[in-house]
């Protein structure tokens, strides 16, 4: 990183990410960072092994408990801040750096000389002439939140630099002057929607999300097991829900409500039962992780909006 005027600390949350931590870590090692920070959320494989034993450099928080993305951030965010930086860049570690990532991110931020966030385009490993994502956008209507340029080819018309909604938590680099407004990712959400609704919170203090393709990086996907499209499938269906009710319009609160009998139809003629059991634990205030779905521990979430978790 050639920014010589810009900290920069990297927070990586890491739950049973074994097969892509390595690659990860050595994309970003490679910009002689001041500190980078792994929040491992209890894996039961072996993330923190390898870490420790291999990346002695890194500041390793192993955690008792699966937190989740959103928790697990906020506390890489918090150590992160103890340094001061004029960026947090929080990562995947399921990513890897391209050469210049890094650089390119700072460099948008620099010359914005204002409180933003800044995502990078962000393309498939197993094919990184496909987009995985070119920042993202709301549907005004009924606040879901969508990629832009989702699976479609690398071309001209994804090349330029451009305000958006939000940028992915896969990668995104935040101006630390955000957390001096107590900006945090809302933990409830455990997973999904917690890095939309924090862009949006960034707006309200005169925070900007933006896409700077300039900047790459590989997200490498695995193969996603049974389980794995069930806790997505439940996590989507409850957190939209949750994200109407914080962040969307009076009026769309209403459409959304009147609609809900059709949603529920569509789940249940698609045979999703972890999105109708995902709508029924939005309506309980049933949050955190999909597992605890099974048992007793929930997380209560306020029904009030709350820029911080």
């Amino acid at each position: 990183m050639d920014n010589t005027d810009a900290s920069v600390v990297v927070v990586i949350v890491t739950f049973n990410n074994q097969e892509t931590i390595a690659a990860c870590l050595n994309s970003v090692l490679e910009n002689k960072l001041t500190q980078v920070i792994v929040v491992d959320s209890a894996s039961t494989d072996d993330t923190r092994e390898l870490v420790r034993q291999k990346y002695a450099a890194v500041n390793l928080i192993s955690l008792p408990n699966n937190v989740g993305f959103a928790a697990g951030n906020n506390l890489g965010i918090e150590l992160a801040l103890k340094e001061h930086p004029t960026y947090i860049l929080i990562l995947n570690p399921d990513t890897v750096l391209l050469p210049g990532a890094l650089s390119a991110l700072v460099a948008a931020a620099q010359h914005h000389h204002q409180r933003g966030i800044f995502g990078p385009q962000i393309l498939r490993g197993s094919d990184p002439y496909v987009l995985w994502s070119a920042g993202g956008e709301i549907d005004p209507k009924r606040y879901t939140a969508g990629l832009i340029g989702y699976n479609q080819p690398v071309g001209p018309s994804f090349e330029k630099e451009t305000v958006c909604d939000f940028v992915s938590g896969t990668c995104m680099l935040i101006s630390a002057a955000l957390f001096s407004f107590r900006i945090r990712f809302f933990a409830p959400y455990f997973l999904y929607y917690e890095d939309v609704e924090f862009c949006l919170w960034a707006k309200r203090f005169r925070g900007f999300s933006v896409y700077v393709p300039q900047a790459k990086i590989l997200h490498q996907e695995t193969s996603a097991s049974g389980e794995r499209l069930q806790a997505k499938s439940y996590y989507l269906a409850r957190n939209h829900l949750l994200f109407v009710e914080r962040c969307a319009p009076f009026g769309v609160k209403l459409r959304e409500l009147a609609r809900l009998p059709k949603t529920l139809a569509e789940h249940i003629g698609s045979q999703d039962l972890p999105a109708v059991i995902g709508i029924k634990d939005y309506f309980l205030r049933h949050f955190g992780h999909y597992e605890n779905t099974k048992h007793q521990s929930r997380t209560q979430a306020p029904a009030h909006s709350d820029a911080s978790s």
